[in-house]
């Protein structure tokens, strides 16, 4: 991915979300949970995963991004089966 500049942090939210949902349907694709951590990858799946999303980044509108995880979210991880027990959950919130 090239070097972006942000006008405002609504634009860099902005282009986070867009990746980190880029980043759920390129997982899936790769025949991964959709919510599995790239951290505990092996080096050569983590540079596949990255230059998978950055193809798919410039190659895909914005409205098919959001659809495509949309699907995801909707069919694979809050279908009638699924156990949310076991996706991982963060405390956003500062003690």
């Amino acid at each position: 991915m090239g070097q972006y500049t942000f006008n405002n942090i609504e634009e860099l939210n902005a282009m986070k979300e867009k990746i980190m949902k880029a980043k759920v349907v390129i997982l899936d694709r790769m025949g991964k949970h959709p919510l599995e951590n790239p951290s505990y990858f092996k080096q050569q799946v983590k540079n596949k995963l990255i230059k998978s999303i950055e193809e798919y980044l410039e190659t895909t509108a914005d409205e098919e991004i959001t659809q495509e995880f949309n699907d995801i979210c909707n069919e694979k991880l809050f279908d009638g089966d699924c156990d949310v027990s076991n996706y991982p959950i963060y405390d956003l919130e500062k003690s």
